[in-house]
């Protein structure tokens, strides 16, 4: 299918040349009189109007509605393998100089994702997460516009505006007419009547993540413009699509995802049987509680004092003493008074009219001699003497 039927300055250019040869065969027949003239020269003009017409016209061309559907299938297919790899989040665009157009796709794994299969230069890290390193889709494109329409993207962030409108309005013709901004970290761009709008829509029913999770081939152009003139890495955050006026509305932002931490479960603990210890049980005898009367009674006698033991004198109480003039200089210990035994009356003296039994005289018990406590000899007793009144000395007695 061809666009010669929707070519407006091909249809014109035809009208032109067949008015011109009809004004010619009027004037050569002598139709027009008078007017013969002016005939020629109208179809003259008309004749050369038609022929630059149709040199201008765009010639042969597939319809856009069909190119748009050509690498819908691709774009799905490659979505679902990243899908099932692990990779969740939109796919970031760095800066990679070993490739033609200096930008990589790189397709970043959660870190409980299953290892990836060794795919050579596919399998990379970007800042310690492991993930799938591609070349973005619209390479062979930035290739052609760069070697053919001498495309020259400037290493300045105010010219990105600029260089989507030159690329999508004026090269490509993708659209009726493109606006675009610089928000703070996020380029908007908005794509008014765009002319391969049936193929972003059905990728959009096959799988609403598609766009996002693998940007076609003009999205992802966009994306490299903006690396390319930024030298800083992004992502496509957000696409939307208007049936009524066909076009998309699509915002890159340099800002890194605030990435989630996954839940480590908790690890399961099988907790065995412990077995139970048996059990002795120990007899206990009963215990005899105190009658209350006797509780009573001992707490209704007198406690009995406990006699007090005498306390030598230390040495320096007997030299205080001494000073003082109330003890001599040889001091002895009386000795312990010895208790004496309860004499038993004899027989003889019972007054009693009742006649006693003889008493067999007990045996008197030695008498235990209580040792005796030495007492240290003072050596040296001091004695207050004055041989002149009011002066007093110290003599020491040896």
């Amino acid at each position: 299918m061809s666009s010669e039927e929707n070519d407006p300055y091909q249809r014109a250019g035809l009208v032109l040349i067949l008015a011109a040869m009809l004004f010619l065969i009027l004037a050569f027949l002598g139709a027009g009189g008078p007017v013969a003239p002016a005939l020629i020269v109208s179809s003259l003009g008309l004749f050369l109007t038609g022929i630059l017409l149709l040199t201008f016209s765009r010639g042969q061309t597939p319809d856009p509605a069909v190119l748009s559907l050509l690498a819908v299938q691709h774009q799905l297919n490659t979505a679902t393998l990243l899908s099932r790899a692990g990779c969740r989040d939109p796919p970031l665009f760095i800066p990679f100089a070993e490739l033609d157009g200096r930008v990589a796709q790189f397709h970043a794994l959660p870190p409980e994702a299953p290892p990836c299969p060794d795919t050579g230069a596919a399998s990379a890290s970007h800042r310690g997460a492991p993930g799938i390193l591609l070349p973005p889709a619209c390479l062979p494109l930035l290739r052609e516009l760069e070697a053919r329409f001498h495309l020259r993207i400037p290493a300045d962030p105010g010219r990105i505006p600029q260089v989507i409108r030159e690329v999508a309005e004026e090269i490509l013709e993708i659209a009726a007419r493109v606006g675009a901004a610089v928000e703070g970290e996020e380029v908007r761009v908005d794509l008014l009547g765009f002319t391969l709008y049936p193929g972003c829509r059905a990728a959009r029913e096959a799988s609403p993540d598609a766009c996002l999770q693998n940007p076609c081939t003009i999205c992802s152009l966009l994306a490299c413009v903006a690396v390319r003139a930024t030298g800083r890495e992004c992502r496509i955050v957000s696409v939307d699509l208007d049936d009524r006026s066909e076009s998309v509305h699509l915002v890159i932002s340099f800002r890194a995802p605030v990435r989630e931490k996954p839940a480590v479960p908790a690890p399961v603990v099988s907790i065995s049987p412990v077995p139970a210890e048996p059990v002795f049980h120990v007899p206990v005898e009963p215990v005899s509680l105190i009658p209350e009367e006797l509780v009573v009674r001992a707490m209704e006698e007198p406690a009995t004092p406990i006699p007090e033991e005498p306390v030598s004198p230390s040495m320096e109480d007997l030299v205080k003493r001494a000073m003082e003039g109330l003890v001599s200089p040889s001091v002895e210990e009386p000795d312990s008074p010895v208790p004496k035994e309860p004499v038993i009356p004899m027989a003889e003296e019972l007054t009693a009219p009742v006649p006693a039994e003889p008493v067999t005289p007990m045996a008197e018990e030695p008498v235990r001699e209580q040792p005796v406590i030495p007492v240290p000899e003072v050596s040296e007793v001091p004695v207050w003497w004055s041989r002149h009144p009011g002066s007093r000395r110290l003599r020491y007695l040896r």
